[in-house]
């Protein structure tokens, strides 16, 4: 069976196509709002690398925070647009969980995901390396980089680009963590393709009308309405 995620939480667009957990084709650009309006044409591309009709897709991923709210917006847009038109199941990812499996190949059991938050906040959650992932042992959260930084207590690696506004505040930081270089501060549709074929073969999926956005607002913050 065939799956098409797509992510565009953060400064990249990514879309995977997975075939039995497996990523085969894929595409990663700069900047998401730049490609929203080709973002269906890069879709079209995506398949074909592979010679894969959007028909012959089982299930639709889409990446629904935390992160951008303007990207989150796309990819959740046009998952259940596709999903709906195309009568196919649907299975939400989470951004941090994502990137969380960026640590796979280091050395270290404890992580936390960081992703710039805007107005110096950071996107944060822990987690423990569990079999072949890891397991989230905290919430998600939308902090400032001095409370994230005090919450890196007994953690071996720490990634995201929230890593570069602890830096402002912890200019020594990297002496008691181990930080992956730049490369691994990304979502890769490899872990975004067997998440999602995880998801899938576990039963979680959504109902189209209630995939929405994940939006996280700092603790301080008082939505009105």
């Amino acid at each position: 069976m065939f799956i098409l995620g797509i992510d565009a939480s953060s400064d990249r667009l990514n879309i995977g196509l997975g075939k039995d957990g497996e990523l085969v084709s894929s595409l990663s650009l700069e900047n998401p709002r730049k490609h929203t309006a080709l973002l269906y044409k890069y879709i079209n591309a995506v398949l074909e690398k592979r010679g894969i009709a959007v028909e012959d897709l089982s299930c639709f991923a889409a990446v629904v925070g935390p992160g951008s709210f303007t990207g989150i917006r796309i990819a959740v847009t046009a998952v259940k647009a596709l999903a709906y038109a195309l009568d196919k199941d649907v299975v939400a990812l989470n951004s941090l969980d994502l990137l969380a499996l960026n640590a796979s190949p280091f050395k270290g059991d404890t992580v936390a995901s960081l992703m710039d938050g805007k107005r110096g906040n950071i996107y944060f959650s822990k987690y423990k390396r569990s079999g072949d992932g890891f397991k989230r042992v905290s919430e998600y959260a939308l902090i400032s980089a001095e409370e994230a930084g005090d919450r890196l207590k007994d953690l071996d690696i720490v990634l995201g680009d929230g890593v570069d506004m602890l830096r402002e505040v912890y200019p020594h930081i990297e002496n008691n963590l181990n930080i992956p270089d730049k490369e691994s501060w990304s979502i890769k549709p490899e872990y975004m393709i067997s998440s999602a074929f995880h998801n899938w073969n576990n039963g979680e999926r959504e109902n189209i009308f209630d995939l929405k956005p994940v939006y996280i607002y700092p603790k301080e913050c008082t939505i009105r309405r």
